[in-house]
């Protein structure tokens, strides 16, 4: 599954119908619930950037269900992908080779403009 992000709002981007299938059999929070957490998380992230003067790149989370990975793509906005218990994930390089093609289709999707 991937979610892209704003504050304001967000949108799967792949993988919905799978996703709603499997939470249905699950007590868990909403796309809504989940968005607001993104943001909140989001947030922290360029605090403690501020704070530590480093530039937070992802987080990524792992569970028995999966791997979780936010990228904070832009200052305001993110993806956030959900990845299957079975996934192989390398941390930086996946994540910077995600990034990468995040920015890219940002740029793209904004007819050039600067995504930050």
């Amino acid at each position: 599954m991937a979610l892209r992000y704003t504050e304001r709002d967000w949108e799967f981007l792949e993988g919905e119908v799978l996703y709603r299938e499997w939470a249905a059999d699950r007590d868990m929070r909403t796309p809504e619930q989940m968005h607001r957490d993104g943001v909140s998380k989001h947030q922290q992230a360029d605090l403690s950037g501020n704070l530590y003067d480093n530039e937070v790149h992802a987080d990524v989370r792992v569970t028995e269900h999966g791997i979780g990975v936010t990228l904070y793509t832009a200052h305001t906005s993110g993806i956030y992908l959900w990845l299957g218990p079975d996934a192989d994930f390398r941390v930086p390089g996946d994540v910077e080779a995600c990034l990468e093609r995040a920015r890219e289709a940002s740029v793209l999707d904004a007819g050039g403009d600067d995504p930050e």
